[in-house]
């Protein structure tokens, strides 16, 4: 209640932007952790590449942000007393 159209919009993409950066942190550490392991199933690959650690990341997060905008936006435009009267 009250709350504007920007802070909505922020809300939900802040809400994403954080369960999909936990899970980026989580995945960098086991992965540099089972690297070593990996290491001799690849070929003319180096395990620990800076580009691959760079790269997969800011695509996971810019599909978040891309993909948690829709949602964003349809909660944008609902009528804050529509929907305490549905519940």
């Amino acid at each position: 209640m009250g709350a504007t159209r920007s802070t909505v919009l922020s809300l939900v993409i802040g809400q994403a932007v954080r369960l999909v950066g936990l899970g980026i942190a989580i995945g960098i550490c086991v992965s540099l952790v089972l690297a070593g392991s990996l290491s001799q199933l690849l070929f003319d690959v180096d395990p620990r590449d800076l580009s691959i650690y760079v790269a997969v990341p800011a695509t996971l997060m810019l599909t978040a942000v891309l993909t948690s905008y829709l949602p964003a936006r349809r909660a944008m435009r609902i009528d804050p007393v529509i929907a305490l009267r549905g519940d």
